[in-house]
């Protein structure tokens, strides 16, 4: 997808409902942090300045807005152009924190993915995601419907993975999840944090 028209057609949905659970999620964090999937970098403006980020966007025009949006801030942020796959090459066992949101829709394989961060987290290191879900009420059948045709148009996005299934059962020793509803297609937003 193209960055700035990522960018518009969400800046509703952000003001409303995401810049808020992101400053929430983030402002604690510090030390080393991997952000999976950085996009146009959204999240950049809520990491705290005692946060040292690694983000990680294989996409070259979300990348390039990214960049634009971490040249003004003070956090270190740096923006590397790889995919999750880049978690292989991180020591094991060495990472405070790592960030997802908005982006488990759309990789190839969200277990795998999983265990790729529980590998490099440290002992206590913290996952951080907020996702659009697969609903429980009358939106998933829907979801379901629309998905194969929303995957080709929007980057892989799926609407209908169960990740709060995939996340408890990743291995994590406890998990603190919330939900709140979204506009359709997405409908239901899952956010919050896994401790290794």
């Amino acid at each position: 997808m193209i960055g700035w028209i990522y960018d518009g057609l969400t800046r509703e949905m952000e003001r409303k409902l995401l810049a808020p659970i992101r400053a929430e999620l983030l402002r604690p964090l510090s030390g080393t942090v991997v952000e999976l999937g950085a996009g146009t970098g959204l999240n950049f403006p809520f990491y705290p300045e005692s946060a040292r980020v690694r983000a990680l966007e294989p996409n070259r025009s979300m990348r390039g807005n990214a960049v634009a949006r971490a040249e003004h801030l003070s956090t270190q942020i740096e923006i590397v152009p790889n995919g999750d796959e880049a978690l292989d090459a991180i020591p094991e066992g060495t990472i405070d924190a790592v960030v997802a949101t908005l982006v488990f829709c759309s990789v190839d394989d969200p277990a795998r993915t999983l265990q790729r961060v529980l590998r490099v987290l440290k002992p206590g290191g913290r996952f951080v995601t907020m996702e659009h879900v697969r609903d429980i009420g009358a939106c998933r059948r829907f979801q379901s419907f629309i998905t194969p045709l929303w995957c080709r148009v929007c980057a892989n996005c799926h609407l209908d993975r169960d990740m709060e299934a995939t996340i408890r059962s990743a291995g994590f020793s406890s998990v603190d999840l919330q939900e709140r509803k979204m506009p359709p297609p997405a409908c239901r937003l899952l956010f919050g944090s896994a401790i290794l």
